[in-house]
């Protein structure tokens, strides 16, 4: 049969994953383009001992406020949208009020702690006199990053992901143009240009997050908020804490580095990291769009459809992994050294060391998001805690070897320990390519003939 290639673009154009995907991976694309050029600009606006200085600083906020967050969005993806799936509108509603209101909570909690806490620590660290100012302004972005959350799940619940992607990039934008404008006023003026983005951020994304909200439940009203609550926290907090963790895991990575090698050693760090978030962007739309999708196949009692997604994913984030990987081993001096300049040359090295890491990352990126559908996210929550601790007790004395490189190799254990425990613990509870995998419903009950016909919803 001869090649059309029109067929293949009506196909593509039907396939609803591949079409949500592909507006993703593009505003992604373009919103990373634009926040290494952001990063790029700034770094060297600032040098690579002062680009470590404010790294070091927005970690140190960062790995309290990533920890403590409850990461709501997460929970309200999953059971705002079981809800709507079932037409269950006033139920809906109910969960985003809990989301909303755990997140003001939380976001009040957490910059409590950050000021309790994060102070002490830095005082230890030997450039204590420049990086307690900096804390002292980007700590007001606590708030605002944790607000965030509920106001974003609007867009993967209702899956308009063109306007949550055209939003994305206007926030990029403004926040390429803020930061490269201060960065020649010095580091405070950086760290000042951080917290207008973010309040700018949730300004527009709130109010157009509302705008969805009304239209969507028009007429809706919140029942039942007790029993929903206890439905929505023990799955947010098992969600959160393992979220919480890996998100604490990237900042745990600078501080150690601060304080066991110098400001430096994080600057490489921190900017070999960002150049290999290149290689997850034709990955991470895709996985955007598929856990409501998965969501909706397990609410409708749908193994098949599960089953085939899984698949999808699977070879579809290894292909882009392995080619990826390979390209960027070969590029990354160049390519290090184009974004950065030569000051950060060395960081091309730690590339290359966590491509191990990362390929291992994508292509297993799924498990978590099938135990989150399938109601029981404690699964890896426990198997992300054991990985992080087992990554962390080799990487201390690896750092204190080999400054930023310890740091990259105890980046790949924790991945490789992460894919194991998920393969010997998770997987086998999960079942899903065995028996009918048991399903919990919005009330906690198990249906072990859920995924098999009728949703029992």
């Amino acid at each position: 049969m001869p090649f059309s290639l029109q067929a293949l673009l009506n196909r593509i154009y039907a396939s609803r994953v591949l079409r949500d995907s592909g507006v993703i991976f593009i505003g992604r694309w373009v919103n990373l383009a634009l926040s290494i050029l952001t990063s790029a600009l700034v770094a060297r606006a600032l040098g690579l001992e002062q680009t470590g200085l404010v790294t070091l600083a927005m970690a140190s906020v960062s790995i309290v406020v990533q920890f403590i967050d409850v990461r709501t969005s997460e929970a309200l993806i999953r059971f705002m949208g079981n809800a709507l799936a079932r037409e269950e509108r006033d139920e809906a509603l109910s969960y985003f009020h809990i989301g909303l209101v755990v997140d003001v909570v939380v976001a009040a909690l957490a910059l409590l702690v950050v000021l309790l806490i994060v102070p002490p620590i830095l005082n230890g660290y030997a450039d204590r006199d420049r990086l307690l100012p900096l804390f002292s302004i980007y700590v007001l972005t606590t708030p605002f990053t944790i607000l965030q959350n509920t106001f974003e799940a609007a867009f993967t619940i209702y899956r308009r992901f063109r306007l949550q992607t055209l939003l994305d990039i206007g926030m990029a934008v403004l926040s390429l143009i803020v930061l490269v404008a201060l960065s020649a006023s010095g580091m405070e003026a950086v760290v000042w240009g951080y917290v207008l983005v973010a309040i700018v951020n949730l300004v527009v994304t709130g109010g157009v997050s509302l705008g969805l909200l009304r239209q969507g439940l028009r007429g809706a009203k919140g029942t039942g908020y007790r029993e929903r609550l206890r439905q929505f926290m023990p799955f947010a907090m098992h969600t959160s804490l393992m979220g919480s963790i890996k998100a604490a895991a990237v900042h745990f990575d600078a501080l150690l580095l601060g304080g066991l090698r110098g400001p430096a050693d994080v600057a490489l760090f921190d900017k070999a990291r960002s150049a290999l978030s290149l290689l997850s962007l034709p990955v991470s739309p895709v996985s955007s769009v598929i856990y409501p999708m998965m969501n909706e196949a397990w609410a409708k009692g749908d193994p098949a459809r599960l089953r085939y997604l899984i698949r999808r994913f699977m070879v579809f984030s290894l292909v882009v992994g392995l080619a990826g990987a390979a390209a960027f081993f070969i590029a990354a001096d160049w390519l290090v050294v184009l974004i950065y300049g030569t000051e950060f040359a060395a960081a091309s090295g730690l590339l290359r060391i966590m491509l191990i890491g990362i390929v291992l990352e994508l292509v297993m990126g799924w498990v978590r998001t099938v135990a989150m559908v399938a109601g029981r996210p404690q699964l890896v929550t426990y198997t992300g805690l054991t990985a992080i601790i087992g990554r962390y007790v080799a990487t201390v004395p690896l750092i204190g070897a080999l400054g930023a490189a310890g740091a990259a190799i105890g980046y790949n254990i924790g991945a490789g320990l992460s894919v194991l425990l998920n393969a010997v613990f998770v997987l086998p509870r999960l079942n899903i390519w065995g028996q009918t995998p048991k399903r919990k419903d919005a009330s906690g009950a198990e249906h072990s003939s859920a995924l098999s016909g009728k949703s029992n919803s």
